[in-house]
């Protein structure tokens, strides 16, 4: 009987003592990395590109812009003493079919180039944070690797989920668990809504199960799935990619075979100024009620345990003010990684200046006390977060357990 591997969160879960520090994001600090850089050398700019739809994702399509990323996962990963277990996020979280599909129309250069561009963009993503993880000298064993997916829509607008919220949702999902060998768990980040959190969840599902893209096509969401694997009846970018790399992929049949899980996923909700979750009306699909947290955990947990699906490892906080978070947090939540933020309203957060932001020894005593008081597992700082201010929850993380 073959040996079963235990993924490799559930299991630095399990055997860790000290809370994995999860990197920060790229969004705001890689972009004003890359305006510094552009303001430093107009012509630069044009090799690192940031998107209105896809921000600074849109880099990944770019050489220098690979290099960008990469400096700065390089600079996260070593932002994390080697001996403290740490999770490296990746620059996946506005690259949805849907996303992809948007930058094209405002970017010439995309025009002709979405078939496969999203496998494409998670390649070179988990390629740019192995690269970072042995750049920084950082054990494989205690460095985990987080593909993070948003939603595709915003995520602090719950009432904008659309009601085919599955067939967006469900590309990237297919691409990251498929292709990205090197990926530990996928982490669904900033979810507004009940009805995201359940697509998260029927997505990893799907994307385990035995599919043939011969019989599939009736489907609503195998187009979307096949323009982002790059799989068109016209044109086929991605075949000697899909041959090489594809988890259980018989390229004469067309038919992805049935895998057991060896990564995992999780889901961190994003509560509204009230610290709701969003519901979609059973009375009017087009209306959205809030619920509590506890009450939308238990809701996913019912779906996940009638239908059959797979349980995430973690459920989880994100991009909500230190105060709002500390208000809200219910019992079956391990982790958080908070937004700077000193106002509830996440809807707000596209218009704070540094006035707004909590001060990083501030921030940094607002986790540690909320990690001892809930035994928070996974943690970490979202918008607001830069490498300096990783370093010092590492240490205060460090100092709290001495």
């Amino acid at each position: 009987m073959s040996k079963v591997e235990v993924p490799r969160l559930r299991r630095l879960l399990r055997t860790s003592k000290a809370p994995i520090i999860l990197s920060g994001p790229y969004g705001s600090y890689a972009a004003e990395r890359m305006a510094k850089r552009l303001s430093a050398s107009p012509q630069s700019g044009m090799h690192t590109p940031i998107d209105s739809t896809i921000g600074v994702g849109l880099a990944l399509f770019s050489g220098h812009g690979r290099e960008e990323l990469e400096e700065i996962a390089t600079e996260y990963a070593r932002s994390v003493p080697r001996d403290q277990p740490m999770a490296l996020t990746t620059p996946t979280y506005r690259i949805q079919h849907k996303t992809l599909n948007l930058a094209r129309t405002r970017n010439p250069a995309l025009n002709a180039g979405l078939p496969g561009m999203g496998l494409q963009a998670i390649l070179h993503s988990e390629r740019l944070a192995l690269n970072a993880i042995r750049r920084s000298g950082r054990r494989r064993e205690n460095t985990l690797i987080f593909m993070s997916i948003g939603t595709p829509f915003d995520s602090y607008r719950g009432e904008d989920t659309p009601l085919d919220i599955l067939n967006e949702t469900l590309p990237q999902v297919f691409a990251a668990v498929r292709y990205a060998k090197h990926v530990d768990n996928l982490m669904f980040e900033t979810v507004p809504s009940l009805d995201a959190a359940i697509a998260a969840a029927r997505a990893f599902k799907i994307s385990h199960d035995r599919l043939n893209i011969h019989e599939f096509t009736e489907r609503e969401w195998s187009p979307k799935l096949l323009d982002y694997l790059g799989m068109t009846p016209e044109i086929n970018v991605a075949q000697g990619i899909i041959q090489k790399t594809a988890l259980a992929y018989d390229h004469k049949a067309g038919t992805y075979g049935s895998i057991k899980p060896t990564k995992t996923y999780t889901i961190s909700f994003n509560l509204d100024r009230g610290g709701k979750v969003l519901v979609r009306s059973k009375q009017d699909p087009h209306k959205f009620v809030g619920i509590s947290l506890n009450e939308a955990i238990k809701r996913l947990n019912e779906v996940i345990r009638t239908e059959g699906l797979i349980r995430p490892e973690a459920i989880t906080l994100n991009c909500n003010s230190p105060e709002h978070t500390r208000k809200h947090i219910s019992e079956g939540v391990s982790g958080v990684h908070m937004n700077r933020a000193i106002v509830a309203d996440s809807r707000k957060y596209g218009s704070i200046t540094q006035d707004d932001e909590m001060p990083h020894h501030e921030f940094v005593q607002s986790l540690k006390a909320l990690q001892r008081a809930r035994k928070l597992r996974i943690i970490g700082v979202c918008c607001g977060g830069t490498p300096e201010l990783v370093r010092e929850i590492a240490r205060g993380m460090r100092e709290s357990r001495h």
